[in-house]
């Protein structure tokens, strides 16, 4: 199950759009989708991932991709890249939607590039893929759906964030939930995080790992500061989430009463 809490509403696309015989068909439901979010949202754009598209409309990322380079090039939409301050690694992509008196203004291309023989080009950062991990298109701090397990003082660690990244910062708040500390949501934390949801682990994995680790480690001095993040989630992560947890041996003692006789058993 998602751990978005999905919300429901009608797609539109504007006339000029549904007539526009330079347009496939996805990419005019692209368009809607984009244009719908961003009416919705109430800010004109959407900052929504290739990877979310792909899961939505159950294609590929490059088929995404081949459909908003059309809208792109056909006038239809804006793309800006938002990099973090100081770097040139890129925080998110937000897609602004064209108006139909912009679009008009600036004069149709004259002709719009062959989806099916431009050139795709896939952007590796993790904002625009998202290492291919479906979200839902309304992944907001309103409408995303925390785990149970993690108390109301955590989930606002997490809410500190950009909600694309709340399913990254979620194991390492469980991580200050079970210790008490306050590991910082740094890049070095993320990165195994980030690598380990690549692979196709589930926020369910990551708090079992934490659980088992804990109850391993907690009592033990030498093993004790091993609880984080690039340990618990590096290249162990699936060694530590399949192991078996030993079980005690049966002390019959303890259920013994002063005759010899067991009891209490059940």
């Amino acid at each position: 199950m998602s751990n978005i809490e999905r919300v429901s509403f009608y797609i539109t696309i504007p006339e000029y759009v549904v007539y526009d015989k330079r347009l496939t068909s996805l990419a005019k439901l692209i368009y809607g989708e984009l244009y719908t979010i961003a009416n919705v949202t109430g800010k004109g754009f959407t900052w929504i991932s290739n990877g979310s598209l792909a899961e939505r409309f159950s294609v590929s990322n490059k088929t995404i991709s081949r459909s908003i380079s059309l809208l792109n090039d056909c006038g239809y939409i804006e793309i800006k890249l938002i990099y973090k301050p100081n770097s040139k690694e890129i925080e998110r992509r937000d897609i602004f939607m064209v108006t139909p008196t912009t679009q008009m203004s600036k004069g149709y291309p004259q002709k719009c590039p062959d989806p099916m023989d431009k050139k795709v080009k896939e952007n590796n950062t993790n904002i625009i893929n998202q290492y291919n991990k479906p979200k839902d298109i309304m992944s907001s701090s309103i409408n995303y759906q925390f785990p149970k397990w993690l108390n109301d003082e955590f989930i606002e660690q997490v809410k500190k964030g950009n909600p694309e990244n709340y399913e990254f910062r979620i194991p390492i708040a469980y991580l200050n939930q079970k210790l008490g500390k306050n590991l910082k949501f740094v890049e070095a934390n993320l990165k195994p995080i980030k690598a380990r949801f690549k692979d196709g682990y589930s926020l369910e994995n990551f708090k079992t790992v934490i659980d088992k680790k804990y109850n391993d480690w907690i009592g033990r001095p030498d093993m004790v500061n091993y609880l984080r993040p690039s340990t618990l989630f590096g290249t162990k992560f699936d060694g530590y989430l399949n192991e078996i947890v030993a079980q005690k041996p049966f002390n019959a003692s303890l259920y013994r009463n002063n005759d010899g006789a067991m009891d209490n058993l059940f």
